[in-house]
């Protein structure tokens, strides 16, 4: 019992000096320069003109909209490519040259991805040439604009390559971890098809593990840099990309209204992410049957009441280890 305290203690300590620290720093640091506390420029920040520009800043409001569509379609994109591969090929979890595969996309820089899809995508890349050459289209200008375009295609294709790795090999780990394929094994021998099985057991259980991924993701979408600054469009624009323009702008002046629009950046952020796991808190993810309302094959409730048996069971022994534990430590 003393050692997982001093575990816990430890693990806690040490989030707090990788993360908690320095964020307390950067956060802390941006919001002094910003009102004239620190730096160089105090005279133009003192006057409270850095958070009034901030608030002034011509197209914040489609900015962070523009931000939080395409962070919320790539999240979405992966999210769906990854489930759709753990669902279709589960038999991927034990194959070394997908593993090894997935390993080198997610090793990947984003700069990296981004000049692939520029090489491939723009009216002047392969796909243009391979199609001018095979006669559909006679000038580059006669290609699809896929990439710097207004629905930025390019750039929420390229976000969910990044991420969607790294929910791929989560999912498919999951898959061998949790036995997902003995309970569909289960059901369909209960009286389900493959697809139903797949469906309304392996599904829920997939979902419930990548919730907390495509958060993370979502977040990581929302606040990347290299990609929107090479695929993205200049108006509206990524809020990261406004910020560091703002920040290498060639007044400087303009350097404390940067620092105040990250900080604004990062209290919308924190206040979305801490509603979400108070939410997350307070609403428990429903059941099988509640998410998907369906109990028309033969032999659910039975399976249902097998599942409700096993986790009566586990909660037994468990409670019966802690007995035993506190007899042993009497």
């Amino acid at each position: 019992m003393s050692s997982s305290i001093w575990m816990r203690a430890a693990g806690r300590l040490l989030l707090l000096v990788v993360v908690g620290l320095p964020m307390a720093w950067s956060v802390g640091y941006s919001l002094l320069y910003s009102v004239g506390a620190v730096g160089r420029l105090r005279s133009a920040a003192t006057e409270g003109t850095a958070w009034q520009a901030a608030f002034a800043e011509p197209g914040l409001r489609r900015t962070a909209m523009y931000s939080a569509g395409v962070a919320a379609a790539a999240t979405t994109l992966s999210v769906g490519l990854s489930l759709g591969i753990a669902l279709a090929w589960p038999w991927l979890a034990a194959s070394r040259l997908a593993q090894a595969s997935l390993g080198t996309l997610l090793a990947t820089p984003p700069a990296v991805v981004g000049l692939l899809v520029l090489q491939w995508s723009s009216p002047g890349g392969f796909v243009a040439r391979l199609a001018r050459r095979v006669g559909l289209i006679r000038v580059p200008q006669d290609f699809p604009t896929l990439v710097q375009d207004e629905w930025a295609i390019g750039l929420i294709a390229a976000l969910a390559a990044v991420s969607a790795p790294v929910m791929t090999l989560s999912l498919l780990r999951l898959w061998t971890v949790a036995r997902i394929d003995r309970h569909c094994e289960l059901a369909e021998a209960l009286g389900a098809t493959r697809s139903q099985a797949r469906w309304h057991i392996a599904l829920p259980m997939l979902w419930r593990r990548v919730r907390p991924l495509a958060a993370l993701a979502f977040l990581a979408n929302l606040g990347a840099f290299e990609l929107p600054l090479m695929l993205g469009q200049q108006s509206p624009e990524m809020i990261s990309v406004l910020i560091q323009r703002r920040f290498t702008h060639f007044d400087p002046a303009q350097r404390p209204r940067a620092f105040a629009l990250a900080v604004l950046y990062w209290l919308l952020v924190a206040i979305v992410l801490a509603l979400w796991l108070r939410w997350q808190r307070r609403q428990p993810w429903p059941s099988w049957q509640e998410w998907h309302g369906w109990h028309g094959w033969h032999g659910w409730h039975g399976w249902h009441g097998w599942r409700k048996n096993q986790r009566w069971q586990r909660s037994q022994s468990s409670q019966r280890g802690q007995r035993t534990d506190e007899r042993g430590s009497r």
